[in-house]
C-alpha cells in the first residue's frame, strides 16, 4: 500500500488499512468456515478485478480507428 496516501489521500489510506484489517481478522480469527472464507475470497477478487476491468475501460488507452 506504498504511495496510497499520495494517490488517495489520508482518508483513503486509512479505510484501505481498515478494510485490510477487518480481512484479517476475518481469515485469522473469525468464526467463519474454510469454505465461506474461500468464498469472501473469491468475491473480494471478483470485485477487484472487475472494478479493473471497468477503470481500463473508463480510463484506458483508446483505440484510434481510421
Amino acid at each position: 500500500m506504498q504511495g496510497s496516501s499520495e494517490e488517495y489521500g489520508t482518508i483513503g489510506h486509512k479505510q484501505a488499512q481498515g478494510v485490510l484489517k477487518n480481512v484479517e481478522m476475518l481469515f485469522a480469527g473469525g468464526e467463519l468456515m474454510d469454505d465461506d472464507k474461500d468464498e469472501v475470497f473469491r468475491i473480494i477478487s471478483e470485485l477487484y478485478f472487475d472494478s479493473k476491468k471497468k477503470n481500463k475501460e473508463k480510463y484506458g488507452r483508446k483505440e484510434i480507428k481510421k
